[in-house]
């Protein structure tokens, strides 16, 4: 039994079941259709005008599927995204083969799937706000305000817009659950902007994504994740829409994505006291041509990183709870924040990765970083239970791995090759591992670094690793060292006065090395 239905300028064939009497749309003539109804699951399509639009009763929702005009504004896009405005329908929006020039932010509700063809292209040309937006006008706060959205698809460029030096997003998401945005290539956006921004979402997922393009010197995130605190760190063209909350991430997979030339990749770079992103997993991704950190996590916990590709980049994976300018990046929590306990177990996990050809970053005229990974906690803020294993890494312009105030931590099974300091550096971190590294050539001719160096730790336990051709010493404990276990360790390359340095009347346990020199 079929019913045409007039949407506005739409006009489609029902194939409905159940016992629907009305059916609402923005912007459109309601009809009730009187029940028996006859029960199928049959699309039938028509080509009105130059709309496809195909409609069926699913299992809770009327589910809508419509067809963009081939080349439509932005105005023409965002009347059919209002179609859900209320909320009645899981809405499907097509874009087809074509170029679409945006002038104004597109907002998209609840329950909506932006499938967009290949090589259809949408160019930003506004200076304010996001490509596409989420709806935030009847934002209460919490992960509920926007749900189950899917962009899938198209090239979102901003190269219109991208020497106007003003920050903007491409894709914007807050106060959001079941956010999907796949297959799309994202590109080219002027000076202090990011491609993609959650910020207070929960069950996110970033997958098979291409993202690149940044015209600026500002440090800014190609995915950014980011907690609901203010307008400041969070803008919006509806800000004056949004409950600041304090809501961080939660739930946030990255995966098999692509990204390059920008200043970082993956992360955060400001975060709230009290406050933490958890159950974030990053991996799968490859990272080449990023100026400074390729993957940042600043106060995350339960997080998983792990078989990333990153070439050329000024820090391959970075980890902390504190840094530089700290007044300017850890903010103090809002009132009504309910704060967190500093974890006692952050349960960060890096493994599987290849990382090379780590540069240094010119910072004003300060050269910096050029590390590996990268492990920063602090007397305050401990950053416990850190696990590195199975990583490759060559050619880094300063350290391996290298960890502090990073207790209990687990630094085992990685293959490091060519490091210009330490392959392994360990700085005020205690009671932690390090076993079953494979090092050759640490430390830069005639330096007096080498395969792994400690200094201000206790109760570390460092054995089987495997240590050829270094600078220096193989295993460096310096004086401030205490309590250390060095076992089962095999140097090679180097004299044996210096294959291990650690003095015994620090309480050091050194025994069953290869060769079998203690100091």
């Amino acid at each position: 039994m079929n019913y045409k239905v007039k949407l506005g300028t739409l006009v489609t064939s029902l194939v409905l079941s159940g016992y629907i009497t009305t059916i609402p749309v923005a912007h459109a003539t309601s009809y009730k259709i009187s029940p028996p109804l006859i029960t199928t699951s049959r699309f039938i399509t028509s080509n009105v005008g130059s709309h496809e639009v195909s409609v069926r009763q699913g299992q809770n929702k009327i589910d809508l599927d419509v067809s963009v005009t081939k080349n439509a504004t932005a105005s023409e896009i965002q009347q059919l995204l209002d179609y859900n405005k209320n909320n009645v329908y899981n809405l499907t929006i097509r874009i087809p083969y074509g170029t679409y020039v945006l002038d104004q932010e597109l907002r998209i509700y609840s329950n909506t799937t932006i499938i967009v063809s290949t090589g259809a292209k949408l160019m930003k040309n506004h200076q304010r706000g996001a490509m596409i937006a989420n709806d935030m006008s009847k934002d209460n706060g919490g992960y509920s305000t926007t749900e189950n959205i899917t962009i899938d698809g198209g090239i979102w460029d901003s190269s219109m817009i991208a020497g106007y030096n003003k920050g903007t997003e491409s894709f914007r998401f807050i106060h959001a659950t079941n956010v999907t945005v796949k297959n799309a290539t994202i590109r080219n956006v002027p000076d202090k902007s990011h491609l993609i921004t959650f910020a207070g979402v929960k069950n996110g997922t970033i997958e098979n994504c291409i993202l690149f393009g940044y015209n600026g010197e500002t440090l800014k995130e190609a995915i950014q994740l980011d907690i609901v605190h203010d307008n400041i760190i969070v803008p919006s063209m509806q800000s004056s829409s949004i409950l600041y909350d304090d809501l961080p991430c939660d739930t946030i997979v990255i995966k098999d994505n692509l990204i390059y030339n920008f200043p970082r990749g993956i992360g955060s770079h400001t975060s709230v006291q009290g406050v933490f992103h958890t159950n974030i997993t990053i991996e799968n991704n490859r990272l080449h041509d990023i100026s400074e950190a390729a993957i940042k996590v600043y106060n995350y916990t339960n997080t998983n990183i792990k078989n990333n590709i990153i070439d050329r980049a000024g820090v391959g994976i970075l980890v902390y709870t504190t840094i530089a300018n700290e007044e300017m990046n850890y903010l103090p929590a809002l009132p009504s924040t309910k704060k967190q306990p500093l974890p006692k177990n952050y349960r960060i996990v890096i493994e599987g990765n290849t990382i090379k050809n780590m540069r240094q970053y010119l910072e004003g005229s300060t050269l910096t970083w050029g590390d590996g990974i990268r492990v920063i906690g602090s007397k305050a803020r401990p950053l416990s239970n850190v696990s590195i294993r199975k990583n490759k890494l060559t050619k880094t312009a300063r350290y391996g791995i290298f960890v502090e105030y990073s207790p209990n931590c687990y630094i085992g099974s990685n293959y490091i090759t060519d490091t210009y300091r330490y392959a392994i550096c360990v700085h005020n971190s205690n009671s932690g591992n390090l076993y079953w590294n494979q090092i050759s050539k640490a430390g830069a001719k005639n330096s007096y670094y080498g395969g792994i160096g400690v200094s201000y730790t206790q109760n570390l336990k460092i054995y089987s690793n495997k240590i050829n051709v270094t600078a220096k010493n193989g295993i460096y404990l310096n004086s401030t060292t205490r309590n250390c276990n060095v076992t089962w360790n095999k140097i090679t390359g180097v004299a044996a006065a210096q294959a291990i340095y650690a003095d015994t009347k620090d309480g050091h346990t050194v025994k069953n090395n290869t060769p079998k020199v203690k100091k």
